[in-house]
């Protein structure tokens, strides 16, 4: 089962993706080949945000993405 939350607190946008899925070593996602986390990482650095992961095997991933809220 795949969860999509997003939240507002404070001043922060907040999405939240979390699965049940059998997980994965985190640390090795530096040394991943593929563009997509990287991508992603990139993209929220632009405005001023940050990703994070946390997965245990086993017991599922969370990726969390968090950016200020701004008033334009």
């Amino acid at each position: 089962m795949i969860t999509l939350t997003a939240s507002q607190n404070h001043n922060q946008f907040i999405i939240n993706v979390e699965d049940n899925g059998k997980g994965f070593d985190v640390s090795k996602l530096t040394r991943a080949e593929g563009l997509g986390l990287r991508n992603l990482q990139h993209r929220a650095a632009m405005l001023s945000g940050h990703v994070s992961v946390h997965s245990v095997a086993t017991e599922g991933t969370r990726l969390t993405i968090a950016m200020p809220v701004r008033a334009y």
